[in-house]
């Protein structure tokens, strides 16, 4: 009987060598797929939170969910207003949504939020306190920074028939608390936080924004990938590319349809002259923003 030859050491080698040509070409393969799966899910995440927003208007006599509400009189070091409530926790409370709640709120690791709804799947899982009187260096300072893929931990507050319920969050809001009326009084976002940092006509404004307000709705943001609220230039890199290695920011739309923009067309500030640049002409981001084909 004829003995079976081994393999040599030049066949071991063209073997091996093929192994790591096809997982060369493999492993890119899976993690693009990878990717699409996780914006994918995160589109899905974005029609659930219309799908609760809408029902809160059809409860509210069409009224948008407001941005969140503040205790007035608690400004944190930083100034930035403290313990505001959140456009999430009010759906949550309101009984429009659910989410898990946070059992250990000032244990900031080990995030308790795997299978929330408000959970960016490409997100960075322990959340920050951010803008409840965390320190004014959570703001990131790029949208590359990894603060913008972090959650934001927010407590409902009672003060306002909240439930002091606490949960964590991956979308941000197209708000701006403290300059969301142009120079004729017209709000210009689509949310607004309540009272309004600023005074209207000397009393305090809390005048809210209604579905019917948004002409032209399926080109105006609502809520996007990021965290926290997109006012004022220096803060705008509170929105945040996370997908398809961090090209792509997932927004869901005053129309409450959801879909990928590129970071390209994402500005840089939110005043008109840089909104009037041919490259963020859309999306809108402004109830003013002058309309363009």
């Amino acid at each position: 009987m004829r003995r079976r030859e081994a393999f040599t050491l030049v066949e071991l080698l063209v073997v091996i060598g093929i192994i790591a040509v096809l997982i060369s070409i493999l492993l890119p393969a899976v993690s693009l797929v990878r990717d699409h799966a996780r914006t994918t899910k995160c589109l899905s995440n974005l029609r659930q939170i219309g799908a609760g927003a809408t029902m809160y208007s059809a409860r509210n006599n069409d009224y948008v969910v407001p941005a969140g509400y503040v205790q007035s009189g608690l400004i944190a070091s930083n100034g930035e207003q403290t313990n505001t409530n959140n456009w999430a926790l009010i759906l949550v409370d309101a009984g429009c949504m659910s989410a898990p709640l946070i059992k250990n709120p000032t244990v900031m690791t080990g995030n308790e939020s795997v299978d929330s709804v408000f959970l960016c799947p490409n997100g960075i899982q322990d959340p920050i306190e951010y803008g409840a009187g965390g320190p004014i260096s959570t703001v990131p300072t790029s949208r590359t920074d990894g603060l913008g893929n972090s959650g934001w931990r927010v407590t409902s507050l009672l003060q306002y028939g909240g439930s002091g319920n606490t949960i964590d969050i991956w979308y941000g809001i197209n708000a701006d608390p403290s300059a969301d009326r142009n120079s004729t009084g017209q709000i210009i976002f689509p949310a607004r936080r309540i009272p309004a940092d600023t005074a209207f006509d000397g009393k305090p404004d809390v005048t809210m924004v209604r579905n019917v307000d948004a002409v032209n709705s399926s080109e105006i943001p609502f809520i996007y990938d990021g965290i926290y609220m997109n006012y004022m230039s220096v803060n705008a890199n509170r929105l945040m590319p996370r997908h398809n290695r961090q090209t792509k920011m997932n927004v869901l739309f005053m129309d409450m349809h959801a879909e990928s923009v590129d970071k390209s067309q994402i500005a840089p500030a939110f005043d008109l002259t840089t909104l009037s640049e041919p490259q963020y002409h859309w999306p809108k981001w402004r109830f003013d923003q002058p309309h363009t084909n």
